[in-house]
């Protein structure tokens, strides 16, 4: 499922190389002045309708949008702000099983 995943992401230009501490914290940009600026426990990442790649961290951050598979050498995957074209909560129930944010 990683394989799928990581293929899914790099056809997107989703970033799939985030660097991480070995605690899987996300390695901020700081020449860049990046910043934390949230985190989000137990996030759930799911690409179209059949890839999930399970559960996860959620960082913002000043500069990107960074998700952290919670599995041990799980994915990490981030988006900086301008690829992010739109963004929405969704709580219908016939667009996805539980409220979601998509993009």
């Amino acid at each position: 499922m990683v394989a799928n995943i990581a293929a899914a992401a790099n056809k997107l230009d989703i970033e799939t190389d985030v660097s991480l501490t070995e605690a899987r914290e996300v390695v901020l940009d700081t020449a860049d002045e990046e910043e934390l600026s949230s985190k989000y426990q137990d996030v759930e990442f799911v690409l179209g309708d059949d890839l999930n790649a399970g559960k996860g961290v959620l960082h913002l951050t000043t500069r990107r949008v960074v998700w952290v598979s919670s599995a041990a050498g799980g994915p990490a995957l981030a988006l900086r702000y301008p690829q992010i074209v739109m963004h929405a909560v969704s709580r219908d129930p016939s667009s996805y099983s539980r409220p979601c944010i998509y993009a």
